[in-house]
């Protein structure tokens, strides 16, 4: 992952993954774990922030919420739209943003140039795990990877779609502090708003 690091490199990965032109809603999921033993104790896990602030994008037509205090970056290549954002300590998220359009493409072609993507980073071991179908517009997928520096991430990807416009949202962190961020990561993409209808016709 390492977003700082790498906004050009990713911008290029999902050119290249999505095919050569290089870069629900509002529902927060509930958290938790099935088994207690494995559920993080209250005062290990990151509390979800009280503050939180809207990034927008009027032109591609999409918003989210993050934690206040989140710094972010735009970046648009061959008709991609790139947003990045990076919240602060103690959650220290990731968060990436693609916005294209492509009426062919389905929510799981999406999530295979998210995968893709990943992978032209450098990321190796790439697994995805469970993939929830939250809606006719909306998917969103459990992935694992290894970087480049033998760090195993740990993402949620949500991608969405309204026939003509896609969207890829990753946000993810180091495996070992993926639980202890899940509320956080489950608040992020569950504020994902598209403005066009989505695929159901509906807003």
């Amino acid at each position: 992952m390492k977003t700082t690091l790498i906004l050009t490199h990713m911008c290029i990965a999902l050119l290249v993954a999505c095919g050569g032109s290089a870069p629900a809603a509002k529902t927060t999921p509930g958290g938790g774990t099935t088994a207690a033993k494995k559920a993080i104790p209250p005062e290990k896990a990151h509390p979800v922030p009280a503050d939180w602030t809207e990034l927008a994008d009027a032109k591609k037509g999409y918003s989210f919420l993050v934690p206040a205090g989140t710094t972010d970056t735009q970046k648009s290549v061959g008709g991609v739209d790139f947003y990045f954002a990076q919240t602060p300590a103690p959650h220290n998220i990731e968060v990436m943003v693609a916005a294209f359009k492509d009426a062919k493409l389905s929510k799981d072609d999406l999530l295979k140039h998210a995968e893709d993507a990943l992978g032209a980073l450098g990321n190796k071991q790439i697994a995805r795990g469970t993939v929830t179908e939250v809606n006719d517009d909306y998917s969103v997928a459990e992935m694992s990877m290894v970087d480049e520096s033998s760090v195993k991430y740990k993402t949620l990807v949500l991608v969405a779609t309204d026939v003509t416009d896609n969207y890829i949202m990753i946000i993810g962190t180091p495996e070992t502090e993926f639980a202890k961020n899940k509320d956080t990561l489950d608040a992020i993409w569950g504020s994902f708003q598209m403005w066009s209808g989505g695929a159901s016709g509906e807003s």
